[in-house]
């Protein structure tokens, strides 16, 4: 919507419910655009391919799946993905799919690169994130 539609609202609201005076409108008017740039903020809809996630982790973000990947790159022989795998079906933990599927986890006896790790730690936070109107 542009300025000039926006500002026509605005006036349209503001004589329907005080006398119009042009002392008050500025402050109104600058109250009006803080509130829908506000709600403009709060109904933004994220594309499909995108989700939003909270500032801070949450205790399930950090404490789940993100923590026993990177025990397991802790240990000593724990940054090959045989070595990750073999670690988290021992705890019980459930492998996602998505995990097994990453390129580097094809070659079982490789050290798994920084970057890689790093995706795989974001992948299982972003996964575990509480979900905006669910």
């Amino acid at each position: 919507m542009s300025e000039e539609q926006d500002r026509k609202e605005f006036q349209e609201w503001y004589e329907s419910t005080v006398s119009w005076s042009h002392d008050g409108a500025e402050p109104a008017w600058m109250a009006w655009q803080e509130a829908r740039a506000r709600f403009a903020r709060a109904s933004c809809v994220a594309p499909e391919e995108f989700t939003l996630v909270p500032v801070e982790p949450t205790e399930e973000q950090w404490g789940g799946l993100a923590r026993d990947i990177m025990q397991s790159f802790l240990m000593a022989d724990g940054r090959t993905p045989r070595a990750l795998l073999a670690f988290l079906e021992s705890i019980g933990r459930e492998i996602p799919q998505w995990l097994r599927d990453e390129p580097e986890m094809r070659s079982l006896d490789h050290t798994l690169t920084k970057g890689t790790r790093c995706v795989m730690i974001y992948r299982a936070m972003v996964e575990a994130a509480p979900r905006v109107n669910e």
